[in-house]
């Protein structure tokens, strides 16, 4: 019997380093914009783009869209379009480093 997958990200590196942002089950837009459930700081300096990317949650798995992001969404340095995350890969948009962290209760 699957339980209840929880997944958040949490910053790796930077002035913002160890913020943690919690994934609803429904999912999360990713960007820039304070719209955005995972609102990153740090403007346009951060190479993030207003809406960058989204995790989607479907049948215990979260997957990474890039949302045609200006400069790329990378899961464990490679560029990505769509990924099943895994506990403990790094994500990278633009400039910010953050670790995906899921747990199933």
């Amino acid at each position: 019997m699957a339980g209840l997958t929880v997944a958040w990200l949490v910053v790796a590196a930077g002035p913002y380093k160890g913020q943690d942002f919690r994934i609803p089950p429904g999912g999360a837009r990713i960007g820039r914009l304070d719209t955005c459930a995972v609102c990153i700081p740090g403007g346009r300096d951060s190479g993030v783009s207003k809406e960058h990317a989204e995790v989607r949650m479907a049948s215990g798995q979260c997957v990474i869209v890039d949302l045609g992001s200006a400069n790329g969404t990378f899961v464990n340095d490679e560029r990505i379009t769509e990924r099943v995350l895994q506990d403990g890969d790094r994500v990278r948009l633009g400039l910010v480093d953050l670790v995906f962290k899921s747990l199933v209760l």
